[in-house]
């Protein structure tokens, strides 16, 4: 059953919401809702249906991204990795939610100008798949690029990264982070 937002809920929004509000701002505008919601709950019966249209409701404004998400937790693998030498680490998914972006930070030093080889490579994963890159490993220098992604966990799955030095010479301290929501 596809259930639309009630023509009054979008005026109360008109209303109450500003413009910036509206372009995205999800943790603004929140005690509208909660005003709107409660008044529309002392009007009406606690039914099965009245039940069920709320958590439609509830579902839609989730997919239109207006409802924020319960929980966000950012999971760190920080480490210093020696002289040609790697690791691979594992931590757990911290509760049900999705992975929504992964942080690799890549500081000076990653790249040997005069061979043209980069020098630090690392990946991301969840389970047993690969998550960023699909395959293969990243390797960059002097950049933290974040990627979006969109990968369910729950709770106690493990996350893992491995992360690789092939510098003969000197360590590379390194780091990948992972935002969950749920």
């Amino acid at each position: 059953m596809v259930y639309e937002l009630p023509e009054d809920y979008k005026e109360y929004l008109r209303q109450n919401v500003t413009a910036l509000e509206r372009l995205g701002d999800a943790f603004s505008g929140v005690d509208e809702r909660v005003n709107y919601v409660v008044r529309q709950l002392t009007q009406l019966g606690l039914t099965e249906e009245t039940v069920n249209r709320l958590s439609a409701a509830i579902e839609e404004l989730k997919e239109l991204g207006i409802a924020m998400p319960m929980k966000t937790e950012q999971v760190n693998f920080q480490e210093v990795l020696p002289i040609l030498g790697g690791v691979r680490n594992e931590k757990y998914a911290p509760f049900d939610g999705k992975i929504v972006s992964v942080m690799f930070n890549f500081p000076d030093g990653c790249y040997d100008a005069e061979t043209g080889v980069f020098l630090v490579n690392m990946a991301f994963g969840h389970g047993s798949e690969q998550i960023f890159p699909n395959e293969g490993f990243l390797a960059l220098n002097k950049a933290a690029p974040i990627f979006p992604v969109s990968e369910l966990v729950k709770a106690d799955d493990v996350l893992w990264v491995i992360m690789e030095n092939t510098d003969g010479l000197n360590p590379h301290g390194v780091s990948i982070s992972a935002i969950i929501v749920g």
